[in-house]
């Protein structure tokens, strides 16, 4: 029994004494290069939590962990204590950063043969250099890269050892290189398609089969899909082998419904000396005929009373199975009894890239005036031919609801009119135009579902004419360029326009708005040149509904108190 207890107590005075105390303070000492807070942040032991002794190793260790991979590869912790003041616990912390490492050598092995000068020059990661991971894992992604432009898309680039120098501070880095087998790209497919055509699509991507496997190619093929508007998105291209062992890629997507109506109206309330309009525009937008992308546009606009407008186009892709779109145009513009304008024109476009294109059109354009009304129009009839350049640029991630990106267009072009008879300022004879044009827009998401978004637009029209004619002149005004106020109400051969909103987004195509609107038109007659500059200020809502997109949006002119504004509403359906 003597024995029993003797053990006993041997076995009870052998166990480590367990003090715990509750952290008040911490303090650290012994480095500069990160902050009391950050340091913290390393530890993780919050302030008034309660510890044991034996535990803080633990939680050093943590921190010289941290600071490994802050890129201080010699960092340690020499030891710790805990002072009791004022029935408050400090524990101090002294630590060694150790500084930062110098590589020494870097040596590749595997297929490291295989990768050219110019690559290996662009490494960060060099001899005599700072060690950074930073810098080390810009080098891996150089080389994946390489590889993946490459046809080696089962590259691999792994660190096989570091060896450090704790006399001389210095790092030896080991990389191992495998190539992997490479890899062309014999077919390419495509799933979830119920509309669209597999040879249309596979065009779209600009693959070739039997090419070999280049990253870049596939991204751009990626985004070229993005782009059309009957697909609602593409995932990721995956890596697949066919049953007669051919190795291609795959595109899963989800179509969009390909045809688009949109419909708009707006209404200004009676005034003193005006009653209550409304005014309306129809698109119907056919975007996928035949699965095959071909494009057809049926447009109506009736901004007033007196005035109505008709648009047809029908769009052809891929002629000669090149990336060049063929498009034909006809619209038609009634106002009144005062004139007619009727223009057919042709439209060639290609595109440069996934968000650039460049086109070229040419058009003629009648205009035909009432012989009742020729001498109170002052103008009359005429014809002219049109030839016209542009390029566009688009980065946004939605079409009608984007969140971020920015879009550009541009257009120049010149015109030859001839006119065998005039009255008053339009005189008969052979005249020269000139016009152009830009539309841009920037979204940026500032806060989660907060959007900024500030779009910019402007036309110009030159002519050597006496004057520029009503027929020719822009027209600003209502739900697509100035809301607040009516459909064409300023008519300028120069005007500008902005938007500036700040949206909450809903969803996909849903989003709540506030707008501030400005615009100018400029015009001269004869000697009498005329300015007006107009602001309005509003709210908006898009709300995606089973019907398509509802739109709301009610402008306040600067005639305007709060409830004289205008209302302008639109649908855009899709079916």
């Amino acid at each position: 029994m003597r024995v029993l207890l003797s053990i006993a107590c041997f076995l009870l005075y052998s166990l480590p004494c367990f003090s715990q105390f509750k952290v008040d303070k911490i303090v650290f000492h012994g480095t500069g290069a990160f902050s009391s807070r950050e340091l913290e942040g390393f530890l993780s032991l919050p302030h008034g939590s309660q510890v044991q002794e034996d535990s803080i190793e633990i939680y050093l260790n943590g921190v010289v962990d941290s600071l490994a991979a802050h890129d201080y590869l010699f960092a340690a912790a020499d030891s710790f204590r805990v002072v009791t003041r004022k029935q408050k616990s400090i524990l101090n912390i002294y630590l060694r950063d150790g500084g930062l490492s110098t590589v020494s050598n870097v040596l590749w092995h595997g297929d490291s043969l295989s990768v050219p000068s110019n690559v290996v020059a662009r490494a960060l990661t060099m001899p005599g250099r700072t060690f950074r991971w930073s810098n080390l894992a810009y080098d891996t992604k150089l080389l994946l890269d390489y590889f993946e432009t490459s046809g080696y898309p089962f590259a691999r680039v792994e660190i096989e050892r570091l060896e450090p120098d704790t006399h001389d501070k210095t790092i030896e880095i080991w990389l191992h290189v495998k190539s992997g087998p490479q890899t062309r790209v014999e077919f390419v497919s495509f799933s979830g398609n119920r509309h669209s055509k597999d040879r249309f699509l596979q065009r779209e991507t600009r693959l070739r089969s039997g090419e070999l496997y280049d990253q870049r190619k596939l991204d751009a093929a990626r985004r070229h899909l993005t782009h059309l508007d009957f697909i609602r998105r593409v995932d990721k291209e995956k890596l697949v082998v066919n049953n007669d062992g051919k190795t291609g890629v795959r595109f899963d997507l989800e179509e969009a419904k390909s045809t688009r109506l949109d419909i708009a109206a707006g209404y200004q309330p009676a005034s003193e000396n005006r009653s209550g309009t409304f005014s309306g525009l129809a698109n119907i937008e056919f975007l996928n005929l035949f699965g095959v992308g071909r494009r057809g546009r049926i447009y109506w606009n009736r901004p007033n009373q007196r005035i109505q407008s008709v648009e047809v186009s029908y769009e052809e892709p891929w002629v000669l199975k090149q990336p060049l779109s063929v498009r034909l145009d006809f619209n038609q513009r009634i106002e009144d009894t005062l004139y007619v304008i009727r223009k057919a024109g042709l439209r060639v476009k290609t595109d440069l890239t996934g968000n650039l294109s460049i086109w070229g059109a040419a058009s003629r354009e009648e205009t035909l005036v009432d012989s009742a009304s020729e001498a109170r129009s002052g103008f009359a009839d005429n014809q002219t031919t049109y030839l016209e350049t542009g390029l566009s640029f688009d980065t946004r991630d939605h079409f009608t609801n984007p969140r971020g990106g920015v879009y550009f267009s541009s257009f120049a072009s010149r015109g030859w009119r001839k006119r065998q008879h005039g009255f008053g300022t339009a005189r008969a004879g052979s005249y020269r135009l000139q016009c152009g044009g830009i539309d841009s827009e920037a979204n940026l998401e500032f806060l989660p579902f907060w959007i900024a978004s500030l779009s910019l637009h402007a036309r110009a029209l030159d002519s050597d004419e006496p004057e520029i004619l009503l027929p020719d002149l822009y027209r600003l005004g209502g739900a697509r360029t100035l809301r607040g106020y009516r459909e064409e109400q300023f008519l300028g051969s120069r005007i500008g326009w902005s938007t500036a909103e700040i949206r909450y987004w809903l969803g996909p195509a849903s989003r709540v708005q506030a707008f501030l609107d400005a615009g100018s038109a400029y015009r001269k007659q004869l000697s009498v040149t005329k300015t007006v500059f107009k602001m309005a200020t509003g709210v908006g809502l898009r709300l995606e509904t089973g019907l398509g997109i509802w739109g709301f949006d009610y402008g306040i002119g600067e005639e305007d108190n709060l409830l004289s504004g205008k209302i302008h509403v639109s649908l855009l359906s899709s079916f």
